[in-house]
C-alpha cells in the first residue's frame, strides 16, 4: 500500500489538473481528506466528480451540491452522461498553448477508469467490477494538449478503512462478513435502501439478514448451516456493480 501511495504522490506532483472520483450514493465517505488536502498544498487545481449518479435521485444530487465545498461535475461513466460537463470543466482549467497533465485519484472502484474511457470513448483504461483493478498509472492522450493520468486506488493509512471506499475484494478478503454487516448497518436507515426490494427479504434485523439472505440463495454448508460468508460476498458484489443502492451524504 505504501508503494501505491508513492506513486499517487508522485502523480499529484506531475499534474496541473486533478479529478477526484466519489460515489454518489456515498460521497462524504469516498471523498479522502488527505488527498485533498495534498493536492491544495501543492496549489493544484481541483475537481469532484461524483460518479454513479444514475444511482441516486435529481434531488439527492441538488442536495450533494449544497454540501460540498468545491467544484463538482456530476458523471455517470455507466450511462455515458455528464461527458460534456466534464470534458468543460477540464479545458477551462486547461493551459491554452502548452501540456496540461490531468490526473485521476480515488478509492479503489469508484469509476476512475471508466472515467477515462468515456472522456476517450474507447477502451484506452482497463475498467473492471473488482476493487483495486488498476496496478500501475497509465498516461491516456485526451488531446493534443491535455492527457489524463489513471491512478491505482488507494486508501491512506491515516484513513478509515471501510466498504463505502470500495477497496474490498470479496473474492479474497478475510473479514467479508464484518464489511457486508457494515454495510448494513450504514445503509439501514439510508434513503433508497432497496436491499428489500432486490432480495425480497424483509429487512428488519442486521444479525439475521446474511443468514436469510444465504438461505433464500441457497448458499448451504454441510449439517444445513447457511453459508453468511458465500452471502456477504455476493452483497459486497451487489454493492459495488450498484445492484444494490441507498444514498446518503
Amino acid at each position: 500500500m505504501a508503494a501505491l501511495w508513492n506513486i499517487v504522490v508522485g502523480t499529484l506532483k506531475e499534474a496541473d489538473i486533478v479529478l477526484e472520483v466519489a460515489d454518489a450514493r456515498c460521497v462524504t465517505d469516498t471523498r479522502s481528506t488527505k488527498l485533498e488536502e495534498l493536492v491544495k498544498s501543492m496549489n493544484k487545481k481541483l475537481v469532484l466528480i461524483i460518479n454513479k449518479c444514475d444511482l441516486v435521485p435529481i434531488s439527492f444530487l441538488n442536495e450533494i451540491k449544497q454540501n460540498v465545498n468545491c467544484s463538482c461535475v456530476f458523471v455517470s461513466a455507466k450511462k455515458r452522461k455528464g461527458t460534456r460537463e466534464l470534458k468543460d470543466a477540464i479545458y477551462m482549467r486547461s493551459k491554452k498553448t502548452k501540456l496540461s497533465q490531468v490526473c485521476l485519484i480515488g478509492y479503489p472502484n469508484t469509476g476512475k477508469s471508466s472515467i477515462i474511457n468515456l472522456l476517450v470513448r474507447k477502451q484506452s483504461a482497463k475498467a473492471s467490477s473488482q476493487p483495486g483493478y488498476t496496478k500501475s498509472t497509465q498516461w491516456i492522450k485526451l488531446q493534443d494538449n491535455i492527457r489524463l493520468l489513471d491512478t491505482p486506488g488507494v486508501v491512506p493509512s491515516e484513513e478509515t478503512f471501510s466498504v463505502f471506499k470500495s477497496g474490498i475484494r470479496p473474492e479474497t478478503s478475510g473479514d467479508i462478513e464484518r464489511y457486508a454487516e457494515e454495510l448494513l448497518e450504514n445503509i439501514k436507515h439510508a434513503q433508497g435502501n432497496n436491499l428489500t426490494d432486490f432480495y425480497n427479504i424483509k429487512y428488519d434485523d442486521v444479525d439475521q439478514f446474511l443468514e436469510t439472505l444465504a438461505k433464500k440463495m441457497g448458499y448451504m454448508l454441510k449439517g444445513g448451516i447457511p453459508d453468511t460468508v458465500k452471502a456477504a460476498r455476493k452483497l459486497i458484489i451487489d454493492w459495488n456493480n450498484g445492484a444494490v443502492t441507498a444514498w446518503r451524504l
